[in-house]
């Protein structure tokens, strides 16, 4: 009795431990999440730095380069992606005047996971935008998710970042690498046409939007600002300066669509990425190139002169036919009296020509039908009947 009563004693001691073990371990996960650790870290523009997060611990990273007027920096975020994983990483990317934000892996509504992202950031979110000065971008990286998740960040400098007349730029650009350019009206220019050309089929929206921030870089977005055009090979676009009078320059942004579905005809069809699609390979080659309004105007004059020819032939073959009227129409009632009756004295003719052809082939074939018959004889020798040709 008193054994039994000493091993219920040991089961209740038992629970106990494990209630109060799981409650502190509860309240260690939450109390890392609501408070978790604070990590500073270095990293430079060109490097590439990694590191692992879990939801006990956020990291900031302090980056410091030299900001140029023509230039701008590139973030590309990465992680290692596991569909065991229940929450994502947040990416927060702080500049003096503005905050952008993107999670890892990035989900598209059809469903397709990217685990590669990366955005250029906004040019006007600096304080000083004109003159050159050592600038710093904060990064900060954390996630929910109490299982450490590797990533990696790295920062580069866009040089080709300003569009030129007559220069073109060959670039690469995909769901989640959105690339854009920007370009400021000289004085002396109202107006370019913008030319767009690829060799592959990948849907893209290409909009021309005003510079501010932020900049409309997201399917979801990018076709809310100003005014876009969907390409598969090929897009065009004739911008004038009087559209932008805020700061007389505009913005040429870029996105491939998740799937080519907006580009297609409605007899057409297209292949939809099943959900959770990790990192489908859509990246887009593309060349863009400005050209002034006289470039457009030879465009025009190139339309305008091939239709005015057409208009000319029509019109010189009019004038013809009011100039040199019918033939019959400058003769007098006599002359086309005798013309109608020689036209039918003929008529007359050529209708008993062709009796007259009618009745000999039907002469000719009744002769033909004789003749065969009477070539034919029945011979019938003894009772044995058979029939000889002659």
């Amino acid at each position: 009795m008193q054994r039994l009563s000493f091993c219920i004693q040991l089961f209740i001691i038992s629970n106990l431990f494990t209630v109060v073990k799981c409650h502190n371990l509860f309240s260690n996960a939450v109390d890392s999440t609501l408070n978790p650790n604070v990590i500073m870290k270095n990293c430079t523009i060109g490097e590439l730095c990694t590191g692992s997060v879990n939801s006990s611990s956020v990291y900031y990273y302090a980056v410091q380069y030299t900001f140029t007027p023509n230039t701008t920096v590139r973030v590309t975020t990465n992680m290692k992606y596991s569909i065991e994983q229940d929450a994502p990483i947040l990416v927060v990317v702080r500049q003096i005047r503005g905050i952008v934000s993107w999670t890892l892996p990035y989900t598209f509504p059809n469903g397709m996971i990217y685990s590669n992202v990366s955005r250029i950031l906004c040019l006007h979110n600096e304080a000083n935008r004109t003159e050159n000065h050592l600038t710093t971008v904060f990064i900060e990286i954390s996630t929910s998710n109490t299982d450490l998740i590797e990533y990696s960040i790295q920062l580069d400098n866009v040089t080709e970042y300003s569009l030129q007349v007559g220069v073109s730029h060959q670039f690469d650009v995909s769901p989640s690498m959105p690339v854009y350019y920007k370009y400021k009206f000289p004085p002396t220019v109202e107006s370019v046409f913008i030319e767009v050309e690829s060799q592959d089929q990948l849907c893209t929206s290409v909009s021309v939007q005003s510079f501010d921030c932020p900049v409309y870089d997201v399917n979801e977005i990018g076709i809310r600002q100003g005014h876009y055009q969907t390409m598969s090979k090929s897009a065009s676009f004739n911008v004038h300066s009087k559209e932008f009078p805020k700061r007389n320059e505009f913005l040429l942004v870029f996105i491939v669509k998740p799937t080519d579905f907006d580009c297609l005809n409605d007899k057409e069809s297209t292949m939809i990425q099943p959900a959770g699609v990790v990192d489908v390979p859509r990246k887009k080659n593309a060349v863009v190139k400005l050209q002034t309004t006289t470039y457009y105007n030879y465009l025009l004059v190139a339309i305008f002169v091939t239709g005015g020819l057409f208009f000319l032939i029509y019109l010189i073959a009019f004038s013809l036919m009011c100039k040199y009227k019918d033939t019959y129409d400058g003769l007098d009632t006599a002359h086309l009296a005798s013309l109608e009756v020689t036209s039918g004295a003929e008529l007359a003719e050529r209708r008993a020509s062709m009796q007259r052809s009618q009745t000999n082939e039907d002469e000719s074939s009744t002769n033909a039908y004789a003749r065969q018959t009477s070539a034919m004889e029945v011979i019938q020798p003894e009772g044995v009947g058979y029939v000889t040709v002659q």
